[in-house]
């Protein structure tokens, strides 16, 4: 059974529904207990898939690397501070 994602309506607007839907996905590849360790912080940060060897195979992304930078991207790094329970700034939500 594949995961389902939704993606924003054409004004870029998730309805409520798609919201909870994305964040029950994004919850099965996060680990609460070691958030490094979340599948949604590690798959971006590969390169390549695992060439085979199965028991890495879900640690890899076949898509190549998107992250750039791997822990010390943005990206990463915000998803890192979400998962811990941080909060975006006030600042950060105005804009």
């Amino acid at each position: 059974m594949s995961p389902r994602k939704e993606s924003p309506n054409a004004s870029g607007v998730f309805s409520d529904q798609d919201s909870e839907e994305n964040y029950k996905y994004a919850m099965r590849v996060v680990d609460i207990n070691n958030p490094v360790q979340s599948l949604i912080l590690i798959k971006p940060t590969r390169p390549t898939d695992s060439a085979g060897n199965v028991g890495n195979y879900l640690a890899t992304h076949n898509g190549g690397q998107r992250w750039h930078g791997n822990e010390s991207s943005p990206q990463y790094q915000t998803i890192l501070q979400w998962i811990r329970g941080s909060r975006l700034e006030s600042a950060a939500l105005s804009r």
